[in-house]
């Protein structure tokens, strides 16, 4: 009686692994949502990367936050398909027009960002000086 039941044991493992893989790799059949993903990188005017960035995507069903990494890069998973507005908020920088992203079927958008330090940025003694001493 064991030895029927063993093996109908491996079958319902087997299908269970299986099934569970299928849902791991294709989430949007588990949902009945296809996706899409926006990823990309920010990048100063001279190619560095641009640490600790934060960006921020709207739609209007909530808010997403994120900052970029050590690499200047950041990434929006498991987005609905929609309109998006994506702001770059980092100070010191000439600020960047926000973007409007917008996806009618799943896709990756990759986007990439270049920051301009802004004028008293560059210029930190100057700044500093001019507080020291007013023009009167």
């Amino acid at each position: 009686m064991t030895a029927g039941i063993l093996p109908s044991m491996k079958i319902a493992g087997l299908c269970l692994f299986f099934s569970n893989a299928f849902f791991v790799a294709f989430p949007s059949c588990v949902y009945g949502q296809p996706t899409a993903q926006i990823s990309g990188v920010v990048r100063d005017s001279q190619g560095a990367a641009f640490k600790g960035v934060t960006l921020i995507l709207l739609s209007l069903q909530r808010a997403r936050k994120t900052e970029t990494d050590e690499n200047g890069k950041f990434e929006f998973l498991d987005l609905p398909l929609g309109i998006y507005e994506l702001q770059v908020r980092q100070a010191g920088v000439v600020q960047v027009p926000a973007q409007q992203i917008s996806f009618s079927e799943p896709a990756v958008r990759q986007i990439s960002i270049v920051l301009q330090l802004a004028a008293s940025e560059c210029f930190p003694k100057f700044r500093q000086l001019m507080r020291i001493a007013p023009i009167k």
